[in-house]
């Protein structure tokens, strides 16, 4: 087995042992997955967010959400890792083609054809209700995902909260989970395709 060979199979290892503790309800795990995800899409989010949509919404803003969705399928999730790496970047390029068709300028045409006239207006009003939730949060919560959403390691996050790593690394759960929570309640977390349930 080669050298690259070897460190794929690593990753694959490390990533089911993350799934399965993640189905237990470890929520180390579960945050450990969702840091992975985050830097599997902030370069696709930050490549694919048009720069006028990003006067509207940061493509952290995008992946924030995508993570979300994320949090509600890991208990169900079934696959390898290219799968969920694939899952995940296609519910984040759904946002943000969803947001593209609301926001687009009117002299941008869109090559796209049109949403159906059945499309769901939770969609169209996902990004703004998404935004006025973060923003409702305690101020603490607001500042540790904004430093998270920044990609600092824990120990820095901590510094700038004069926290510790772990101290920060709990806020920032508690901060998600309630985000989540919010997001729950109000119907903003995306349905999943039958083909991605798990039983």
């Amino acid at each position: 087995m080669s050298q690259v060979e070897s460190s794929v199979a690593d990753q694959e290892r490390e990533f089911q042992l993350l799934l399965s503790r993640s189905k237990v309800g470890d929520d180390n795990a579960i945050n450990a997955l969702l840091q992975q995800a985050w830097g599997t899409l902030i370069p696709v989010a930050n490549e694919q967010t048009p720069d006028w949509l990003r006067a509207a919404t940061a493509p952290s803003e995008f992946v924030q959400m995508s993570l979300i969705d994320l949090h509600q399928v890991i208990g169900r999730f079934e696959g390898p890792l290219p799968g969920w790496r694939a899952y995940a970047r296609k519910i984040l390029e759904n946002k943000i083609k969803s947001a593209i068709r609301k926001w687009r300028p009117v002299d941008r045409p869109s090559r796209e054809p049109p949403p159906s006239p059945g499309a769901p207006v939770r969609e169209e009003e996902l990004l703004s209700r998404f935004q006025e939730i973060r923003a409702g949060l305690k101020p603490e919560y607001q500042t540790v995902l904004n430093l998270w959403d920044e990609g600092l390691p824990w120990k820095q996050v901590g510094a700038h909260m004069e926290r510790s790593a772990e101290a920060a690394r709990q806020l920032w759960t508690r901060a998600f989970e309630e985000l989540s929570r919010q997001a729950q309640a109000a119907g903003l977390i995306d349905q999943l395709p039958d083909h991605h349930r798990r039983r």
